[in-house]
């Protein structure tokens, strides 16, 4: 017998298929070794050496693996390929105290027959760089929360964190709140004019003046402008200029972990968790007739990098279904931004391009098939030919003035064949401009001055700020969907129609750590520590050289930090209590920030807008107890202080 561990019981399942009977299948459920959820678990003293104890609820796993290795001839690592599957991995050795000389290391980028048999026949041994970066990470990430977190508690509100990555993506979305505050619109004009040709009015757009090209939003007086209308209309104008042109549209490369995420969200509304967990299953395998199917590649990636069988393949299908007219000379290549990406590794793709949504649809759920969707046709259209678009720009003279007129149409399909709606802009337009010829003469219908203000930069999405957070290298593809989930469930950051808005409290904590602990929120140092994690994972940094250089500082910002910071937990104010009278404390939690009577006890809440709401006491409908007014995520409500023997609660009604 052959023992085989993996991750997921869904992951077992599919690969258990595959295999023949003397193969055994086990599932560790994640991690089964961690560090004490009671105790910071490292050993600052002695080299910063981990203390690993067995995750709770699992130690009746650890013993049936215990058992079956010793039974077993082989013992097959089988998690994932990346830091932490190898890190799952050594922690299942160690704590199964298996003989290193039966451990065999299996990887594959996708769960297919093709590819497992390829894996198994092929086995390696555990790379212990990718081990000790993930173990520099985590003990990393265990001291920062572990010493920072409790002086939040202390000197601001209880159930806070902080973290490296976590507080970075913090800093980015209240630092952008403040530039949007602080934004001053300015006024700026534009000029344009109506044409009536055929059956459609065409505008052109004021480019010059007295032989002056205009530059973006440059009119700031509109006088001018209404000096020009009196000098042009009535009128007409001629044409000064015909250009042609046509430009390539490149299809992007095929995703990774953060541009799906992207996309997902832009498109579909999902949270980055969502798309995480959905391309979970979708990588593990669904359920069909003919047994459980991978559709993916494994979808932590940072590479845009393709498998040569993968192209090969993608050729035939493109070949078969559009023709030769969609198919390039030969297989792009493209090229991955991050300088420290695993190329190795796989960008994320349909293991089977055959396998088209329509085909697979009826074993997915509606939001498994929008992923899937996007997953395959955006690494089908990488594979095929660039489209490229026609051009047309027609320059108006009237006097000292130039105005222009533009359109395009598609001239080669390409791969936007994939992408119709794409296919349908500016059409008409061009054919009328078409038409035209130099110094043909076109009436001014109408002159329109047109008022413009400049905007604020936009509020982060999830999407934007993931692709923010790729672009300066803070987190990786594994921690992108971790660290925004974090920022809600803090209640640091609130998510209304898309946008993400920064709470009270999570200004007051990104303001704390950047006065008193600045490197934790310098972007350029939580990206350097990011690329020292990298090397690593590539063998070219030593574990405890990263974790002695970054304690030397923050041991001494700590204990400078206990002394400096003053508790900003509850602040008296001067305002008094509408109960008695007695002054009332400013304290701030996860939902905002609140009034507190210590006196009578009386709480006073605000909603997102910073409007008061009374904390009044109302009697319990059931047991005729006090029902105090709490906020939750979905608002305010009245809940029996009884609770939980009674568990009544009523909703609030302003």
């Amino acid at each position: 017998m052959n023992l085989v561990v993996v991750e997921s019981p869904t992951k077992a399942k599919t690969i258990g298929q595959y295999l023949g009977k003397e193969y055994v299948v086990k599932t560790s459920m994640g991690h089964i070794r961690d560090l004490p959820t009671y105790s910071l678990g490292v050993d600052i003293e002695k080299d910063f050496d981990p203390s690993y104890v067995i995750v709770k609820g699992r130690k009746e796993l650890v013993d049936e693996l215990k058992k079956l290795a010793q039974e077993s001839s082989l013992f097959y690592i089988a998690t994932d390929e990346d830091r932490e599957g190898e890190s799952i991995g050594w922690h299942i050795i160690q704590a199964t105290g298996v003989d290193p000389a039966k451990v065999k290391r299996v990887a594959f980028h996708e769960i297919t027959k093709e590819a497992i048999d390829r894996a198994f026949d092929n086995p390696r041994e555990l790379d212990f760089n990718l081990i000790e970066a993930q173990q520099a990470r985590r003990i990393l990430d265990r001291i920062v929360g572990y010493k920072l977190s409790p002086l939040l508690w202390k000197k601001l509100s209880s159930n806070l964190s902080a973290g490296r990555v976590q507080s970075a993506a913090l800093k980015i979305v209240v630092d952008r709140e403040k530039e949007i505050d602080q934004f001053k619109p300015a006024k700026y004009y534009s000029m344009t004019l109506d044409h009536s040709l055929g059956q459609k009015t065409l505008k052109s757009v004021l480019i010059s003046i007295e032989g002056r090209k205009l530059k973006e939003q440059e009119l700031k007086e509109r006088q001018l402008l209404e000096e020009i209308e009196k000098k042009i209309f009535p009128g007409e104008v001629s044409v000064e200029d015909i250009k042609k042109s046509e430009k390539a549209d490149t299809p992007s490369p095929p995703f990774i972990t953060s541009s799906l995420q992207q996309e997902a969200i832009k498109k579909y509304g999902f949270s980055a968790q969502r798309v995480m967990q959905i391309a979970q299953h979708l990588y593990e395998g669904v359920e069909t007739p003919g047994g459980i199917l991978g559709l993916i590649t494994y979808h932590r990636t940072d590479s845009v990098n393709v498998a040569e069988q993968a192209q090969k393949k993608a050729r035939v299908y493109i070949k078969e279904t559009f023709g030769d007219g969609a198919l390039p000379p030969k297989s792009p290549q493209y090229k991955t931004k991050s300088r420290l990406a695993q190329e190795a590794h796989e960008a994320i793709r349909p293991t089977d391009v055959f396998n088209a949504p329509e085909k697979v649809q009826e074993y997915l759920k509606p939001d498994e098939l929008k992923v899937y969707q996007l997953i395959w046709m955006r690494f089908l259209s990488s594979q095929m030919k660039k489209g490229v678009w026609e051009h047309l720009s027609v320059v108006l003279k009237t006097r000292e003035y130039l105005f222009q007129l533009k359109a395009r149409r598609i001239g080669e399909k390409g791969y936007l064949v994939l992408y119709p709606e794409k296919l349908n802009e500016e059409e008409n337009n061009y054919e009328i401009l078409k038409s035209l010829s130099k110094g043909s003469r076109l009436p001014i219908e109408k002159v329109t001055i047109n008022s413009h203000e400049t905007k604020p930069p936009a509020r982060y999405t999830e999407a934007s700020l993931i692709k923010e957070m790729e672009e300066l290298g803070i987190g990786r593809p594994s921690t992108f969907a971790p660290t925004v989930g974090i920022l809600f469930k803090r209640g640091y950051v609130r998510k209304e129609r898309g946008s993400l808005f920064p709470q009270e409290l999570g200004k007051r904590v990104k303001d704390m750590l950047e006065e008193y602990f600045h490197p934790i929120l310098d972007l350029k140092f939580t990206a350097r520590l990011e690329e020292d994690l990298d090397l690593i994972a590539q063998g070219q940094k030593k574990r405890l050289d990263i974790l002695k250089d970054f304690y030397s500082w923050f041991s001494r910002e700590l204990i400078e930090a206990q002394k400096k910071i003053t508790s900003q937990k509850q602040q008296s104010t001067d305002e008094k209590c509408p109960g008695c009278g007695a002054s009332l404390f400013m304290g701030f939690n996860r939902f905002g920030k609140y009034l507190y009577c210590k006196n009578c006890r009386k709480k006073i809440l605000f909603d997102k807008n910073g409007v008061k709401v009374e904390g009044e006491i109302k009697e319990c409908a059931l047991c005729h107890s006090p029902m105090r007014l709490v906020l939750g995520r979905r608002g305010f409500f009245y809940s029996c202080t009884a609770f939980p023997r009674c568990r009544y609660t009523e909703s609030y009604k302003k």
